[in-house]
């Protein structure tokens, strides 16, 4: 919004870092503001433009405590946040919530490329080919298996990208593939052996035991592979740090939009690239067309496929909850970009 110059230049580079150094000229003010905890919004009643304000006074809350936060929820202490699919599937009564599902995630197998050892295309194809779906179990927060690594619910433009994407190539599983890439693997090291890390939540221990005693079956005994269990804060950890070798990890999306996602994806979240990738990214950038756009997509799935980086398995969802009480809080395409001021209470 346009800012008083004077008033700009007085805070002394400090404008917008604490109350005393914003201005409000719209249809909501900031009333109060305690750094790491809370924002108070208010009612402007001299507000002359358009918007309609329902909410007399908006409480931001900053709580990191997520089984907290969803407590509050339920009681009615909060009006609204967005909760993990897999602490919905555990609340006995959500009678008390709307839940308004969002297909915001993938869980697959992702390997660190920047790893020393996992830096060899061939050791990651032989990974691939031999790591088997459907050793996995089905649990309640988790949704249907996927070939994608796109999100179920992103979109290209007002389209889905699911729905108008051309068929990709995917890396089917085979054992012979799987030896021959292995043991092209195997004769770049010196020790003739190669020892991994797998890193998952306690949630899907069972299945990565599966999975490991498959690659152990199928590539043989100069393979050594660890499972490491972490906690879900743990593992998003070790994905931002790089800390980790093989990951079993949702990928969430922050928005509705294809674009961002996948330019996240590649760029932060796997730090992957190549000259081929890199020119797909540009290029999708660039495009403005739907169906190329989606075709563009699909050839950056491809490449992370054929180098073995990333494979989906199941689609993942988060939940968009309100409590039953609370009307007319949306949220538009991310998490990021909620409509708090038509918000009513009906008590």
């Amino acid at each position: 919004m346009p800012c008083n110059k004077e008033f700009f230049e007085k805070t002394k580079g400090k404008y917008g870092l604490d109350l005393d150094y914003i201005l409000c000229n719209g249809p909501l003010y900031i009333t109060s503001w305690t750094h790491g905890s809370s924002v108070f919004i208010r009612m402007n009643k001299d507000y002359k433009g358009k918007a309609i304000v329902n909410a007399s006074l908006i409480g931001l809350m900053i709580n990191k405590d997520k089984t907290g936060r969803l407590n509050l929820l339920l009681s009615g202490s909060y009006d609204c946040d967005f909760v993990e699919a897999k602490a919905v599937s555990k609340i006995s009564d959500s009678s008390s919530l709307k839940l308004q599902k969002l297909q915001n995630s993938v869980w697959g197998l992702m390997i660190n490329t920047h790893n020393s050892t996992l830096k060899d295309v061939d050791l990651r194809k032989a990974l691939f080919y031999s790591f088997d779906r459907a050793l996995f179990d089905s649990l309640d927060y988790i949704g249907e298996k996927t070939d994608s690594i796109m999100p179920a619910g992103c979109l290209i433009g007002n389209e889905l990208y699911s729905a108008i994407k051309p068929s990709s190539e995917t890396l089917l599983y085979s054992e012979e593939k799987a030896k021959l890439y292995f043991g092209k693997a195997i004769e770049k090291t010196e020790s003739r052996k190669i020892s991994l890390t797998i890193t998952c939540s306690n949630d899907f221990r069972k299945s990565i035991e599966r999975v490991i005693q498959n690659w152990q079956s199928v590539l043989g005994v100069n393979l050594s592979i660890k499972l490491n269990e972490a906690s879900d804060a743990q593992l998003l950890d070790s994905i931002e740090k790089k800390s980790y070798e093989i990951a079993f990890i949702p990928v969430e999306s922050d928005g509705s939009f294809a674009s961002e996602y996948i330019n996240k994806l590649c760029s932060a979240t796997i730090a992957y690239s190549n000259k081929t990738l890199d020119s797909l990214l540009l290029q999708e950038k660039k495009q403005t067309s739907t169906a190329k756009k989606a075709r563009i997509i699909s050839k950056i799935e491809e490449q992370l496929y054929s180098n073995a980086v990333f494979y989906p398995v199941f689609n993942g969802y988060t939940y968009f909850a309100t409590y039953i009480k609370t009307e007319g809080i949306y949220y538009y395409s991310s998490k990021n970009n909620l409509c708090l001021y038509s918000g009513e209470r009906n008590e």
